[in-house]
């Protein structure tokens, strides 16, 4: 089953990308860790694991846009110390429980993890507006979620 593990950017980053009212996938507006098949089975395990983790909060900010496909567009974000150090620790907990696809994550994951919010191209058309470059924002959770119909958020991890 398919597994995610992401942050969110704050309200005020979220506000103004999206503008009054607008709203996208269950998920939100969200930055991704690291993207995964597991077996339900593990969810448990991985969940303990995961709160394990030793981190703090971090500042990231966001820095140039890029394309991504026909249907979103990223915010990139800092490439920060913490933010590769949380994703690597993340990274090595999730691999013990992986089904098969470890060279596929390769591909996004590790030392090509390229962070960015992805946002969707909406009906009222969200701009790509310098505004939203150099905005700073604080990362002091992250969650997991599972995809069976839709995405579920199964916890949050706070620090």
């Amino acid at each position: 089953m398919k597994h995610l593990i992401y942050f969110k950017p704050d309200r005020k980053l979220s506000d103004l990308i999206l503008g009054d009212g607008a709203s996208v996938s269950k998920l939100g507006l969200h930055s991704t860790l690291y993207f995964f098949d597991m077996g339900v089975q593990h969810e448990e395990r991985l969940i303990s694991d995961l709160k394990k983790i030793s981190w703090n909060p971090f500042e990231l900010i966001t820095t140039e846009f890029g394309d991504f496909d026909e249907e979103s567009f990223v915010l990139k974000v800092s490439r920060t110390k913490e933010l590769f150090d949380l994703h690597k620790k993340i990274m090595l907990n999730v691999r013990k429980y992986l089904v098969g696809q470890s060279a596929e994550n390769d591909r996004y994951f590790g030392g090509n993890y390229a962070p960015h919010i992805t946002i969707p191209v909406l009906p009222h058309a969200v701009r790509r507006d310098q505004e939203l470059l150099g905005n700073g924002f604080v990362v002091e959770d992250f969650y997991l979620a599972k995809k069976e119909v839709g995405w579920e958020e199964l916890k949050q991890f706070k620090k």
